[in-house]
């Protein structure tokens, strides 16, 4: 079984984020399914050549994010199932993440997982997105992170780095600069160092949490 679609709508694709953006442009999906007697193997290809994302800030302004040469792979394998994404959006972001798990008897939640994830962006526009509060962000933003254990208890490691960040909440008219922050992921931990300037004071952030069967423990000290 195969099937090709070209020149649908972004819209179609529905992505409820708290922002709720408006999508402009069209994307096209390609893939494959059969049997062959055999467990079912298959492909899935989405790409998006031009579009765009555009969402209401908290003080009101439209933000337009432009969505431009985004990738997407599923694939479906006798020993394995593997996920990669990746986007050159503009000159100033790039991301690049894979993901695999192998397919073997037994509960998937058990399978062993393995996966990476790249990101260096200039263009923090996405965040306010995410994050109602926050009317504008920048900076430049580095993530490293690899995925091991199973699919069902992941572990991470890596790290995520923001620098020369300016955070602007509209609500309370509150201004960060010189922002700067660290998190670390070790197995099920998470370490966190943050700094930032706010008008003549300073805001430093400090802690670590730990995940132990579902549950999230820690500290943070301000």
């Amino acid at each position: 079984v195969s099937f090709d679609a070209a020149a649908l709508p972004l819209k179609l694709l529905g992505v409820a984020l708290p922002g709720k953006p408006q999508y402009q442009g069209t994307f096209e999906i390609v893939g494959n399914a059969g049997a062959d007697g055999g467990p079912w193997t298959g492909t899935l290809s989405a790409r998006v050549r031009g579009g765009e994302l555009s969402y209401r800030r908290a003080s009101g302004k439209v933000e337009a994010i432009q969505l431009n040469n985004i990738e997407a792979r599923a694939t479906t394998a006798i020993d394995g199932y593997t996920a990669s994404f990746s986007t050159r959006a503009t000159d100033r972001t790039e991301l690049i993440a894979s993901a695999r798990i192998e397919r073997g008897a037994g509960d998937l939640s058990a399978q062993p997982l393995t996966g990476s994830l790249r990101l260096v962006t200039n263009d923090l526009g996405l965040v306010p997105l995410f994050v109602p509060d926050i009317d504008r962000a920048g900076g430049r933003m580095d993530a490293e992170l690899a995925a091991g254990g199973t699919f069902g208890a992941p572990e991470f490691q890596g790290s995520l780095r923001l620098a020369d960040g300016e955070i602007d909440f509209y609500r309370t008219n509150l201004r960060l600069r010189a922002v700067a922050a660290t998190l670390r992921f070790v197995e099920n931990t998470l370490d966190i160092d943050a700094r930032a300037q706010a008008g003549e004071g300073r805001v430093a952030v400090d802690g670590r949490l730990a995940w132990t069967d579902g549950v999230m423990s820690g500290r943070i000290a301000l």
